[in-house]
């Protein structure tokens, strides 16, 4: 991957609300043909049954795997 391309893209956690249920996702954001596109790279399913701490520390250790620097919390 060049730096060009490295710098076209973000991948960030996002917490989404269905029927009153919380699914986690990791979400790849990129730049094709000049459009912004989202996609769902892993889906964690229902988050419900899980502490916020234990949800922040596994969003912090996927981000230290996959070398990716920083975040919004």
């Amino acid at each position: 991957m060049t730096t060009t391309e490295r710098r076209c893209f973000k991948m960030y956690p996002k917490i989404s609300k269905v029927k009153g249920k919380r699914y986690l996702r990791i979400m790849e954001s990129k730049r094709e043909n000049g459009k912004v596109k989202q996609h769902t790279v892993i889906n964690f399913g229902n988050i419900d049954k899980y502490s916020k701490k234990d949800i922040t520390k596994l969003v912090d250790s996927l981000f230290k795997i996959f070398e990716i620097d920083e975040y919004e919390k």
